[in-house]
């Protein structure tokens, strides 16, 4: 592949991500499903494209679409892949309230971040090179600890202690 090749899919690329958003815009607005036989955009998406997995941002132009036509929520998660059901009652509720696609795409959730409940035990994750790591396998090693509860030990020594070596 040459230089002008390389530029020619990029260029390709981009207008095609580009258009697709302009492409389902002007199925809906033009009812491009019925003369296809399709009752609603959501009967027509789920048979023809319900395997396509969609940016979040286009999955919200989507689902809107699905609102626009009475489509439930349920029925949309359904029909978009990548979606569920949480993600899509999110979209239903800042469709319901005038938010546009794009806004909602960006504030919505698929997944709602979980608080511990009180008291319950907490995570830390760090990131160690690879030497560090080393050492501190052959530490806990030495220890004759597992790796997890010779961190969890330092931890604890070093929170009760309050002082550290950095």
């Amino acid at each position: 592949m040459n230089k002008q090749q390389a530029e020619t899919l990029w260029a390709n690329l981009r207008s095609n991500l580009l258009a697709a958003e302009d492409n389902i815009r002007q199925i809906i607005a033009t009812r491009a499903w019925e003369p296809l036989g399709y009752e609603s955009f959501a009967e027509c998406w789920q048979e023809r494209l319900s395997d396509v997995k969609l940016s979040k941002e286009l999955r919200a132009v989507v689902v809107y679409a699905m609102f626009e036509d009475d489509t439930t929520p349920v029925d949309a998660a359904r029909a978009v892949a990548g979606t569920g059901v949480v993600e899509v009652r999110s979209l239903h509720s800042a469709w319901s309230q005038g938010m546009g696609a794009h806004d909602a795409a960006f504030v919505t959730r698929s997944k709602p971040k979980a608080r511990p409940t009180a008291g319950a035990p907490r995570t830390v994750a760090t990131t160690l090179q690879e030497h560090e790591y080393e050492e501190l396998r052959a530490a806990a090693a030495e220890a004759d600890a597992s790796l997890s509860e010779y961190v969890r030990a330092c931890v604890l020594q070093v929170t009760a202690s309050r002082t550290w070596a950095a």
